[in-house]
């Protein structure tokens, strides 16, 4: 009985409906971009990216926050354990063409959490990206650009693999940190700056000894050629709702000065609340391939 109850949540959870390629497409437009009379063209756009084993719904505050900035915000949800690191990207170019389309010559930025951030570099090195897509900024919030050394850590056991997948998931916990770092180019156009955390998680057994978010350590975060990186006391988790981190975003994407190589204290107080502000009209969510939020046990 046990068997059979496992098999149930395994089908419930883990297979979906896969439709052919051209059927996805349509999806991919009915939600959002099919209403091309809602999208304002006179505002530039910022695509948020969630983290691995996530859905849209960890982006939505940043998506309220940069709302009221005066920007147009796109949160695509997409599934991660589905597909490679190249065809995430592949799918999300499309997704640019799109938006590009509608606004010719206006700079599409992106802020994005843990692996998103790799998949909008890989995209962004992709032969068809958009040009507005390389006259924006990216804004990587966590990135385990050269991977995770946590993941590699628990690669060979069996439940890390099976929660992780084939996919995406693997490459995660196989790919060393040259290959990662390999996997695809940010181009010399694109602003980029780098938002770490130091603050370990108290849940993991495994401690590494450099400063850490509990998941990805701070060295894990940089890229060649990006000088802009900075460091919050802040987990990994909880980066995405930092107040501290906010400011940063803002102030990066609105060209004021920020500090670089730094390592900030988040017991600063700051008046930016993002909890009882309503969604706008200029926030557009964004399903890649019938994808529905889905949760597991421990991977908040």
């Amino acid at each position: 009985m046990k068997k059979l109850i496992f098999i149930f949540i395994f089908c419930f959870i883990f297979i979906n409906k896969v439709n052919s390629f051209e059927n996805n497409l349509d999806h991919y437009g009915k939600h959002s971009l099919k209403q091309m009379n809602l999208i304002n063209k006179d505002k530039e756009s910022v695509v948020c990216l969630h983290a691995f084993l996530r859905s849209y719904t960890s982006m939505k505050p940043i998506g309220r926050f940069l709302n009221h900035q005066n920007y147009e915000v796109f949160l695509w949800n997409y599934e991660t354990r589905k597909f490679t690191l190249e065809e995430h990207a592949d799918h999300l170019v499309r997704l640019l063409q799109k938006i590009a389309l509608c606004k010719p010559g206006k700079a599409i930025h992106f802020v994005t959490h843990s692996i998103g951030g790799v998949i909008a570099k890989v995209a962004l090195s992709h032969p068809d990206c958009p040009e507005e897509a390389k006259m924006g900024k990216a804004i990587f919030l966590a990135p385990p650009n050269a991977g995770s050394h946590l993941a590699r850590k628990y690669r060979c056991l069996t439940a890390v693999q099976f929660v992780f997948g084939g996919k995406l998931g693997k490459q995660l916990l196989t790919y060393c940190p040259k290959k990662m770092l390999c996997t695809g180019s940010l181009p010399k156009s694109v602003d980029t700056l780098i938002i770490s955390g130091y603050k370990p998680s108290r849940f993991i057994p495994f401690k590494m000894k450099c400063p850490n978010d509990g998941k990805v350590a701070v060295i894990e975060t940089k890229l060649p050629g990006v000088n802009n990186n900075i460091s919050l006391n802040v987990s990994h988790t909880y980066i995405i709702v930092n107040p501290e981190c906010f400011k940063h975003i803002k102030e990066f994407l609105e060209n004021k000065p920020t500090n670089t190589d730094l390592t900030k204290n988040t017991k600063n107080k700051l008046n930016i609340s993002t909890k009882n502000a309503k969604q706008s009209t200029n926030t557009f969510v964004i399903h890649c391939f019938a994808s529905h939020p889905y949760q597991f046990t421990g991977f908040p």
